[in-house]
C-alpha cells in the first residue's frame, strides 16, 4: 500500500485489520486480494436481498 501520509496510512492499516477481523479472514496476500474477497462478500449481499 502506498501511502503520502503516515497517519492515514496508519488509519488504513487499523481499518484493515477491523475489516478483516468482522469476517474472521487474515493474511491476505495483497489489497487486490483482500478487495476481491469483499467484493464477493458484497456480492453475495445484494443478491440475497
Amino acid at each position: 500500500m502506498v501511502c503520502m501520509i503516515a497517519d492515514h496510512c496508519k488509519a488504513h492499516k487499523a481499518l484493515d485489520k477491523a475489516i478483516d477481523a468482522c469476517y474472521g479472514k487474515k493474511g491476505f496476500k495483497s489489497e487486490p486480494e483482500r478487495l476481491e474477497f469483499l467484493f464477493e462478500r458484497y456480492q453475495e449481499y445484494i443478491v440475497k436481498k
